[in-house]
C-alpha cells in the first residue's frame, strides 16, 4: 500500500511539475512573441526615421542651394552698387 501511495504521490508531483513547466514554456513563448513584435515595430520606425532623415537632408540641400544663389545675387548687387557709387562720384567730380 505504501508503494502505491508513493507512486501516486510521485505521479501527482510529476504531473504538477509538468504543468508548471508547460506554463513556463507558454510564458516564455509569449515573451518571445512580444520581443519579436517589439523588434518588428522598431525596424518599421527605423525605416520611417531614415526616410524622414533622407527627406530632411534633401530639403537642407535645396535650402543650401537657394542660400548660395542668394549670396551670389547679393554679391552681384553689391558689386553693381559699388560701380554705381563710383559712377556717381565721377559725375559729381566733373560737375
Amino acid at each position: 500500500m505504501t508503494d502505491q501511495v508513493n507512486k501516486d504521490l510521485l505521479i501527482a508531483i510529476m504531473e504538477r511539475r509538468q504543468h508548471e513547466l508547460e506554463k513556463m514554456v507558454k510564458v516564455q513563448a509569449d515573451q518571445m512573441k512580444n520581443h519579436q513584435e517589439y523588434i518588428d515595430i522598431s525596424k518599421a520606425l527605423m525605416i520611417k526615421y531614415e526616410q524622414e532623415a533622407a527627406a530632411n537632408i534633401e530639403k537642407m540641400t535645396e535650402f543650401t542651394k537657394m542660400l548660395d544663389a542668394r549670396q551670389e545675387e547679393n554679391t552681384r548687387l553689391s558689386n553693381e552698387l559699388h560701380t554705381l557709387k563710383q559712377y556717381v562720384q565721377q559725375l559729381e567730380q566733373k560737375a
